[in-house]
C-alpha cells in the first residue's frame, strides 16, 4: 500500500508538471504523454480492483487450519476478529487509493482537454488568417 501511495504521489507531481507545460506551450506532443499516463491509471484501476477482490475473498473464506485441535475457541475467535479487522483496514485503504486514482484520472482528463482546446484555438486562428489572406487576394 505504501508503494501505491508513493506511485500516486509521483504521478501527481508529473501531472502537475505536464499541466504547467500545457499552459505554457502549445505542444501537441504532450498529449501522447498524457494518454500514456491515462493508460497507466486505467491499469492501476484494474490492479486495485483485483486486490480488493482478493481481500474480500480472503475475508469471507474460512481458514481450515483453525479447525485443528491445536487451537482453542478463544484463539479461533481472536484469529477471526483479527482477520475481519485487517480486511476492513485493507479495504478502507484500497478505497482511499481508488479515490486518489480517480482524482488523478480526472485531473489528467482536464489537462488533456486543455491541451486539445489550446490546439483547436491555434488551429482556428491559423484558419482565420488563411481565410483572410485568401479573401484579400481576390
Amino acid at each position: 500500500l505504501y508503494a501505491w501511495d508513493e506511485s500516486f504521489e509521483l504521478l501527481y507531481s508529473h501531472v502537475s508538471e505536464l499541466e504547467s507545460k500545457v499552459l505554457q506551450t502549445n505542444n501537441f506532443e504532450l498529449t501522447r504523454e498524457l494518454h500514456i499516463l491515462q493508460a497507466h491509471l486505467l491499469h492501476y484501476q484494474a490492479l486495485l480492483h483485483n486486490f480488493e477482490l482478493s481481500v474480500k475473498f480472503l475475508a469471507k473464506t474460512h481458514n481450515p487450519a483453525m479447525d485443528s485441535d491445536d487451537f482453542s475457541d478463544h484463539q479461533r475467535k481472536e484469529s477471526k476478529d483479527l482477520m475481519k479487522r485487517e480486511s476492513e483496514n485493507l479495504l478502507s485503504e484500497i478505497d482511499r487509493l481508488e479515490k486518489r486514482r480517480a482524482m488523478l484520472s480526472n485531473r489528467l482528463k482536464n489537462v488533456m482537454d486543455l491541451a486539445f482546446a489550446t490546439v483547436n484555438i491555434d488551429d482556428n486562428s491559423q484558419t482565420r488568417k488563411l481565410t483572410e489572406a485568401t479573401v484579400s487576394l481576390q
